[in-house]
């Protein structure tokens, strides 16, 4: 990634955003995960709880899902991106 993103930097910023927010969920996820809840009787929407250096973080079901398709915006805009990448469907350097 590091060789293209000084000569598309709008790319590269593009993807650096998406990726920013997908490694706080992940870190936290990885690192912090303490619980879960996903009770169908109480009406919350399903989440899990992860301990941070500033107190807990709960990330609802939805917000996963989003991260989820930040990922693979993410993952295709890599992938497509038109550097480094002598096998994608991106333009040739």
């Amino acid at each position: 990634m590091g060789h293209w993103r000084a000569i598309e930097p709008e790319v590269w910023q593009r993807v650096r955003s998406n990726i920013q927010m997908l490694v706080d969920i992940r870190n936290c996820l990885a690192h912090g995960l303490c619980g879960a809840k996903a009770d169908p009787r109480s009406g919350d929407e399903p989440h899990v709880v992860c301990r941070t250096a500033t107190g807990q973080r709960v990330i609802k079901m939805s917000e996963l899902e989003s991260v989820a398709d930040a990922l693979h915006v993410a993952r295709n805009d890599v992938r497509d991106s038109p550097f480094d990448n002598p096998g994608g469907k991106g333009r040739a350097a």
